[in-house]
């Protein structure tokens, strides 16, 4: 059941449990991966004398180039605060200011 209270209180016995850098790293590590996969896609459709190398190149290199825009469009959140607490009345999940 979800708790409709705009700011929840827990008990001093709660356990917080912070989340917000693993998807920082996870992010980080999506959008170095995915540059690197497009400049190699990049690389190897214009290092060619081959049309076919070249089609299939352009289409992995646009293929990962989506990825990585994906990957910038979640940066903003990716930096909010989020995790679950633990206490007597469940596990909660927040995200943004507690």
């Amino acid at each position: 059941m979800a708790d409709s209270t705009a700011h929840p209180t827990f008990s001093s016995a709660a356990i917080k449990v912070d989340i917000g850098r693993a998807s920082i790293f996870a992010v980080v590590l999506a959008v170095v991966l995915f540059g690197l996969l497009t400049a190699g896609s990049v690389y190897a459709a214009l290092d060619t004398q081959e049309t076919m190398v070249t089609v299939i190149g352009l289409f992995f290199a646009a293929f990962f180039g989506l990825m990585l825009l994906m990957s910038l469009l979640v940066l903003p959140k990716a930096f909010q605060p989020r995790g679950f607490v633990f206490d007597a009345d469940g596990i909660h999940h927040w995200q943004g200011t507690m």
